[in-house]
């Protein structure tokens, strides 16, 4: 029974670890569609552990190892329960010492998250538990054997080898597997691209961003600043949402400057044509942060419900989903229409475009770190790149 419980939590294992490796691979190319189901609040949120530098061994995310390295565990107690082997007790120390492994990568990563970049995620944490659990089931389930450790290692290139080869496989899956969705998702060019992206940011001219922009957050004393210029109805900026936000999270030294960049020429003379959602979408943005503090709500908020705003198309649909914004935060409709109509909002709009438009923005998201234009920006590797760059010119 013992064994039987092991082979079904190491599946469970790599499950979860071939959900964690698909959402890193989304969040790292900037594919993600809203906000992760595994992100709870700043504390609990899967997005700003995948961001980090520690989500990745060798350029391996450190979840496909977690898949590989669990499904050949599997594939040990799947052995064992099937009763293959003609020497168990030898199966039980191998699979014994492998779980063993992995329950201590465990206690790394989870002393990293809580201690380093100081924030969990939930299905890792689910992970970590189901490493003990299985260690300790395979713990229980060892046969008694008299051999030593020295000669279960000299065994491994000996009667033994059929192990030893699972042991080299291990990283040949995690290199194949690895390169196998970077050619899924067309990033095969990535570390090229990101290379001449840096060396591309480094020759652009600098610009003077000397208008406030809509919203801010993140280090108050930043060796990186990135600004960026969005559309609320732009699909490429939503998907953008999620790797900004959990790259900025998950580099305390960096500041987010958001601008907007309405695609509506009734507030930007940079476009030619527009129907005024954007921005109204933008004022709403702006005054929902001078009056309550809540203009990271309404940003999210909008992006949210983005497909939905931009698919029934009217102002009034638009309006609407504010308006419901506004009621579950209990803000007064009345004076925040006042705003929102008012010329304090028009002009700090018009005057957040009139900037983008000046800097040489075209199309959105468009990206600038620390003064100049950024391709790419909304690719946390690209982004890595960038701080890892200004880290050394800082030392």
């Amino acid at each position: 029974m013992k064994l039987r419980l092991a082979f079904l939590f190491s599946l469970i294992a790599v499950g979860i670890h071939s959900y964690l490796t698909l959402h890193y691979y989304q969040l790292n190319f900037g594919l993600l569609e809203g906000a992760s189901i595994c992100n709870i609040n700043a504390r609990f949120n899967c997005d700003t552990v995948t961001a980090s530098s520690f989500a990745a061994l060798l350029g391996v995310p450190m979840a496909l190892w977690g898949a590989v390295t669990n499904g050949i565990l599997a594939l040990l107690l799947l052995i064992w329960n099937l009763k293959w082997s003609d020497d168990v007790p030898r199966l039980g120390r191998y699979s014994l010492w492998l779980s063993g492994f992995i329950a201590l990568t465990s206690i790394v990563m989870g002393s990293i998250a809580t201690f380093y970049i100081r924030s969990e995620c939930i299905f890792c944490m689910s992970e970590y538990l189901i490493s003990f659990i299985v260690f300790g089931l395979i713990w229980a389930s060892q046969e008694p054997d008299t051999r030593p450790f020295g000669t279960y290692i000299l065994e491994l290139f000996g009667p033994a080898r059929n192990y030893l080869a699972l042991i080299v496989a291990l990283p040949i899956a995690g290199f194949l597997l690895n390169y196998s969705f970077f050619n899924h998702y067309g990033a095969t060019e990535l570390p090229a691209v990101v290379h001449d992206t840096v060396l591309d940011w480094r020759s652009s001219p600098k610009v003077v961003m000397n208008t406030p922009p809509l919203l801010t957050k993140g280090s108050k004393k930043p060796i990186m600043t990135l600004a960026e210029f969005a559309d609320f109805r732009c699909p490429h900026c939503r998907h953008a949402v999620g790797a900004v936000d959990a790259f900025i999270a998950s580099h305390p030294d960096v500041q987010l400057k958001f601008y907007a960049f309405p695609l509506d020429n009734t507030c930007n003379e940079a476009v030619p044509s527009g129907d005024g959602i954007s921005c109204y979408l933008a004022r709403a943005v702006y005054c929902a942060q001078k009056l309550n503090n809540l203009g990271w709500a309404l940003h999210h908020y909008i992006y949210n419900h983005q497909i939905l705003i931009d698919t029934v198309g009217t102002m009034s649909y638009a309006q609407g989903q504010i308006t419901d914004f506004l009621k579950a935060h209990n803000v007064d409709e009345q004076y925040f229409s006042s705003c929102v109509t008012g010329t304090a909002a028009d002009a700090a709009i018009r005057a957040q475009a009139q900037l983008g438009a000046q800097a040489g923005v075209k199309g959105t998201p468009t990206f600038f770190v620390n003064d100049r234009m950024l391709t790419r920006g909304s690719l946390i590797p690209v982004l890595d790149a960038v701080h890892s760059a200004l880290e050394k010119a800082k030392h």
